[in-house]
Order: structure tokens, then C-alpha cells, then sequence
């Protein structure tokens, strides 16, 4: 899958586990992870897969600098936001209309 960006996700039975491992801003090498289709709602990025840390997951901080973007985003803008209340594909939490 080399190339493709893809969104990670730490159920909450492997949260105690992974969470402490896991610092903002850090890099990571993650090895024996599951790869699922992304679920249909509450979505970080819009793309089609998405990676699970699983029990058998391995995570090491990385001891190279990365080439690839460290983040990945979409802007959407502020006189779009309308069209996306109540969608919950695309946003975490409700907008509200004001």
C-alpha cells in the first residue's frame, strides 16, 4: 500500500496498550497492523482504508527522518461548513446552525 495515505485508528480494548506508546509529533515504525475499509462515518480523511492497531501490533519510534508529508488534510471552507450539518461521514461532533 505504499503510496496511499490511510488514517489509524486504536480500538478502545488496544487503547491501554498503544496509547502510552504513541507521543504527538513523533515517527513511527509500525509493523503487524490490520488493514480494513474505512468506516462510513466519523472519518478523519476521506479515503477508502484505514489501519487498526491490533494485540499484535509493534510499534518503534522511527531512527530515520521521513520523506513522505507528516500530515495529511482537507480544508473545507468556511461558507462550505452549511452543507455538512448533521453529516456524520465527513465530521467528528454536530454543527449546529447558528
Amino acid at each position: 500500500m505504499q503510496g496511499n495515505t490511510m488514517y489509524a485508528e486504536v480500538p478502545a480494548a488496544e487503547a491501554d496498550k498503544h496509547g502510552p506508546v504513541l507521543q504527538a509529533g513523533q515517527t513511527y515504525v509500525i509493523s503487524r497492523f490490520r488493514v480494513c475499509n474505512a468506516k462510513s462515518f466519523f472519518r478523519s480523511l476521506d479515503y477508502p482504508y484505514m489501519v487498526e492497531l491490533t494485540c499484535h501490533t509493534k510499534i518503534n519510534p522511527a531512527t530515520e527522518p521521513i520523506t513522505e508529508p507528516k500530515y495529511v488534510y482537507t480544508l473545507t471552507p468556511f461558507e462550505n461548513l452549511q452543507q455538512y450539518v448533521n453529516d456524520t461521514k465527513k465530521f467528528h461532533g454536530n454543527l449546529q446552525p447558528s
